[in-house]
């Protein structure tokens, strides 16, 4: 806790108070316990003639990843040894367009470094390709000089040059999209790249495409604009193919964005290659055109509000090349690009980690059912039902029940947002199951009415938890019995914390809010270091950060839709304390360089703001010490910015350090001082 708590222990426990009592649950703690053995310094261990070849190779921090759209890209593996006081010495790699490692070597090297990760040697090795799968490995020389055995893995590359591209972004009267085209022969490769704006679902011969939801990632659109990378070798066959593509507002083509950034649009290129030539596609099937259009089943989604769906405009097989029913399609047109540079989306995508079933249903009211999943998430319903066609099914969505008792959901908290869900039934006899896909809601509780007041069963809903696929790495555990509320504030920590990844860390999960508070996020992000693998979220996440920036100083969300820019030094602080705190407790000094230019631009502003407008104590802010917990009082508003402006300094005079950079480090820290 202390580890945790370092550097701003009272703005930290607020940060776990906030979170651990905004999804508060009277749930059973799930245990994730690492015992660790302890052994005496005493202990005389065998040496073993070879380590243990390496674990958990990653590439920029994911697991055989598809899309890598960096030119050097980042490796790295985990080591273990049976030895005490062991550490790697050396390490070599080798990369491949060969899984044999026979032929087609595209870089080999050798390091003498402790550190269990390297970038690829652009320098010297030949570049890499843009779509191709690669084959890497690597063994280590621990401080005994033995050297381990290989471990390998892959990786694919996504679209280096926007000259790569030859697809087209289009859109028209309507949410779904597809084309049917012809394979004359067997592909031994293929590779489907997609943005769909604001949300979007791909399907491939009528199968949906990934396990993902709410795709692509949250940005800045006329910055930059993240896409998807799949596989579908497998299910691409010979002969009439058809891909289709459902799309969903999202934050780009919603009242909710800054600006109303533009209509439902696509982009999506699909490479075809044999086995005769790997590196060049001998078919590629893109948008433009020759796609057709039509308005679909969902006929209204919002983030905020929720999803009507009218099962009775379904299209049977509409993404199915035998689908003849087309005449209610039109050609698709060219639409504006949203302006910005086309990123690869190398973090997890927003998947469902746990499937909630409700504990009990109540009928609080004729016709008004309530059901009690007993744990707050983030997440949507699964609706299973039976009944006429034309009935209207309604989920309202809250985290708690009326003050009163009288068993009714409230919604106060949740302000504009509506929060609800509707299923229109097309009467199918064998029964219907629906859940939305373009929203989500944050929630214990769900109001059930239906328009023939037909009463639900504990089965009629289920529901998933979905959020970022980020893997939970870390937990605290307290044994005695007397110990069980910090195992509580724990665990809604956890659940909390779970909840608000949604490709970027957001503030709240349920009203009409959502954002990416950079306040929240600074408050939070040691915990979230600590108890989860969360590395390529933050580094998606600072680049939003690096695209918002504006002479300097730094919006108070990201992307910027709510608050001031510039914003308040304590929000703002978010770009460097996550920077610095990925390496301080991680050791990765990567993505120091990276930021190591405008994370200086932030702090020279503020030392700027700082000069002009009377020194520390009268340091500006836009919201100070905001929402103390009565009755404390709010704290001198100016002290907090400071505050905030210091530790900033300090950050940054310590990426200096790391990188070497003694001027650097030698005028911020003395700027702090």
């Amino acid at each position: 806790a202390d580890t945790i708590m370092m550097g701003t222990p009272s703005l930290c426990l607020a940060s776990l108070f906030v979170f651990g009592m905004a999804m508060m649950t009277m749930g059973e703690t799930q245990k994730m316990v690492v015992h660790i053995p302890i052994v005496p310094a005493n202990t005389q261990v065998a040496t073993t003639a070879a380590p243990p070849a390496p674990l958990s190779l990653l590439v920029n921090y994911l697991s055989q990843p598809l899309g890598i759209d960096f030119v050097q890209p980042r490796f790295s593996w985990t080591l273990d040894h049976p030895d005490r006081n062991q550490a790697q010495t050396a390490y070599e790699i080798t990369i491949s367009l060969d899984p044999s490692f026979n032929d087609n070597i595209t870089a080999s090297w050798k390091a003498s470094s402790p550190l269990p990760y390297a970038l690829y040697p652009s320098a010297t090795a030949t570049p890499l390709r843009s779509d191709t799968s690669y084959y890497w490995r690597v063994r280590w020389t621990d401080a005994s000089g033995s050297v381990s055995g290989w471990t390998s893995s892959s990786f694919g590359t996504a679209l280096f040059k926007s000259s790569d591209w030859a697809a087209t972004w289009i859109g028209g009267p309507g949410n779904l999209l597809r084309k049917t085209f012809q394979v004359s022969g067997t592909s031994s490769r293929a590779r489907l790249f997609v943005s769909g704006l604001g949300y979007n679902e791909v399907y491939l011969n009528g199968r949906k495409l990934g396990n993902s939801f709410l795709e692509p990632g949250w940005t800045t659109y006329n910055k930059r604009v993240l896409y998807s990378t799949y596989d579908v070798t497998d299910q691409l066959i010979k002969g009439s193919n058809c891909l289709g593509v459902m799309l969903g507002h999202g934050w780009y083509s919603s009242t909710e964005a800054r600006e109303p950034n533009g209509p439902l649009s696509l982009l999506l290129q699909l490479n075809i290659y044999e086995n005769n030539n790997l590196l060049t596609p001998v078919q590629q099937v893109v948008s433009d055109g020759s796609w057709f259009i039509a308005p679909g089943p969902i006929t209204y989604d919002h983030i905020y509000n929720g999803e009507i769906y009218d099962a009775r405009k379904e299209m049977q097989d509409w993404a199915s090349a035998n689908y003849t029913q087309t005449s209610a399609w039109v050609s698709s047109s060219k639409v504006a690009s949203p302006g910005g540079a086309l990123v690869s989306q190398t973090m997890p995508t927003i998947q469902p980690s746990l499937v909630m079933l409700p504990e009990s249903v109540a009928n609080p009211q004729p016709g008004v059912w309530v059901f009690d999943f007993g744990q707050n998430f983030a997440g949507f319903c699964v609706l299973k039902v039976k009944g006429a066609a034309g009935v209207n099914i309604t989920l309202k969505h809250a985290e708690v029940l009326q003050h009163s008792g009288n068993g009714m959901i409230y919604t106060d908290n949740l302000r504009s947002a509506k929060a609800t869900d509707t299923y229109i039934l097309k009467g199918d006899s064998n029964g219907e199951t629906w859940h939305p896909r373009f929203t989500y809601h944050g929630f214990q509780y769900v109001q059930y009415t239906s328009s023939n007041n037909e009463a639900p069963t504990l089965a009629t809903l289920s529901a998933w938890h979905i959020h970022s696929a980020i893997p939970q790495s870390g937990n605290l555990e307290f044994g005695a019995s007397s110990s069980n509320i910090l195992n509580m504030i724990q665990h809604n920590v956890i659940w909390g914390q779970r909840s608000n990844l949604m490709s970027v860390p957001t503030d709240c999960d349920q009203r009409d809010e959502r954002k990416g508070w950079m306040g929240d996020a600074f408050l939070s992000a040691e915990e979230a270091i600590h108890n989860f693998a969360i590395t390529p979220l933050y580094a998606n996440f600072l680049n939003l950060m690096e695209d918002e920036q504006n002479n300097g100083g730094m919006a108070d969300t990201i992307p910027w839709t709510f608050g001031t820019d510039p914003g308040d030094p304590a929000w703002g602080a978010a770009y460097p304390g996550i920077t610095y705190w990925l390496y301080k407790y991680l050791g990765d000094a990567s993505l120091l360089a990276l930021h190591y230019d405008k994370l200086k631009m932030y702090v020279d502003y503020l030392t700027e703001r700082d000069t002009s407008g009377g020194g520390l104590s009268k340091m500006y802010y836009n919201y100070g010490d905001w929402v103390p917990p009565p009755p404390t009082p709010m704290c001198n508003s100016h002290l907090t910015a400071s505050f905030a402006y210091i530790a900033s300094t300090m950050q940054v005079a310590e990426i200096a350090k790391a990188l070497g950079n003694t001027t650097d480090y030698d005028h911020y820290s003395g700027l702090a001082s």
